[in-house]
């Protein structure tokens, strides 16, 4: 904690209180009280909570301190985290110490850890102008090289704490380190050796070699751009001609097809108006011969009617003559009946006569 205040004091006397703290990392930390008082504002990531140096559960004493039990890395992911007898040396690298430095040290865990994405810092953070803290145990180059471009604006310092050479990988990682740096516009401003191997490093912004790099990055996107416009205008004028043959060949083709259709079209019509005119022709025909027809059956009808008009009258007369002749009839018979009654009377009283005048001639007999 010593080196890191000591880092920080420049910062202080240059710019007063830092306003902003992200610490990644706290195997190193004395304690939360020490942490307190080097900023007004304090993000944590770290996701050992069993660092005897470090309680967890005194920063609720202090509201100006934000826990993240997730260490940040290169990717929102499941991972592993490695405990040693000596906490100094946990974290998510595996310890290799090739050159045999530490005989004694011995992995007692590996834990399965959610991590939290480094290059999404500002998304989860309300830092706009910060300073960074890595103490992430040989992952720094890699974190660093995650950093957004927004993120890397933002910051004002970043100080790394580095293991010693070749614990957690190659020397190589020093390299990658410098060359990330320069390309960055980032300059390593104090350095402190420790004891132990490690090292504390404050990087601040190279301003002079932003700005030339702002301006020659303007030019080249400037000359880049006007690349891209006269390529993609002579693409676009090259796809505009293909696109006009193309409608050209189109039209071409579209209008053979048209005079096709409407010659074929005409051709159908001129036969279909000859076969309407035809069809139009016989049914003039038919309707002269129907007309004629219904002449004729309405001459017919007038004549059968007449005739049949005529039989009715005389039938009427004839049946006017037998209603009379059958009233004749009655009367006559009327007339017979009546007679042959009489008839009968006089025969009754002729055969009564008859039967007095009998009976006479036979009494005279006797006498």
């Amino acid at each position: 904690m010593k080196n890191l205040q000591e880092l920080l004091a420049p910062i202080i006397a240059q710019s007063g209180p830092i306003n902003r703290l992200v610490y990644a990392g706290c195997g190193r930390l004395d304690s939360v009280d020490t942490l307190a008082g080097l900023a007004r504002k304090i993000k944590i990531f770290e996701a050992d909570k069993n660092l005897k140096e470090f309680n967890v559960d005194a920063i609720a004493e202090f509201p100006h301190i934000q826990y993240v039990s997730k260490p940040l890395w290169m990717a929102d992911k499941t991972v592993t985290y490695y405990r040693y007898n000596f906490p100094r040396f946990n974290g998510l690298r595996k310890v290799i110490d090739a050159k045999g430095r530490y005989p004694n040290l011995k992995l007692v865990d590996e834990v399965v850890l959610q991590t939290q994405d480094i290059g999404g810092l500002e998304e989860h953070s309300e830092f706009d102008g910060f300073v960074l803290v890595l103490d992430v145990n040989g992952a720094e180059v890699d974190l660093l090289a995650q950093l957004t471009n927004k993120t890397l604006k933002s910051l004002t310092h970043i100080i790394l704490v580095l293991p010693e050479s070749g614990l957690y990988g190659p020397d190589e990682a020093t390299e990658v380190f410098n060359s990330w740096a320069g390309e960055n516009s980032w300059l390593v401003t104090q350095t402190i050796e420790c004891a132990d191997g490690s090292s504390f490093v404050r990087l601040t912004p190279d301003i002079e070699q932003r700005q030339t790099i702002t301006v020659d990055h303007a030019v080249s996107n400037l000359e880049l751009r006007q690349r891209q416009m006269v390529e993609t205008f002579s693409a676009e004028r090259a796809g505009l001609e293909k696109t006009i043959n193309e409608l050209r060949q189109v039209h071409e083709t579209q209008i053979a097809a048209l005079e096709k259709t409407h010659k074929d079209t005409l051709n159908s019509l001129t036969q279909k108006v000859a076969g309407l005119e035809a069809e139009n022709e016989r049914l003039i025909q038919a309707y002269k011969s129907v007309e004629m027809s219904v002449k004729e059956s309405e001459k017919t009808h007038k004549d059968t009617l007449n005739s049949l008009t005529q039989k009715a009258a005389k039938l009427e007369a004839e049946n006017q003559r037998l209603v009379q002749e059958r009233e004749a009839m009655q009367l006559a018979m009327r007339d017979l009946e009546q007679r042959q009654r009489l008839m009968n009377e006089e025969l009754v009283r002729g055969e009564a006569q008859l039967t007095l005048i009998k009976d006479l001639l036979l009494r005279d007999s006797a006498f």
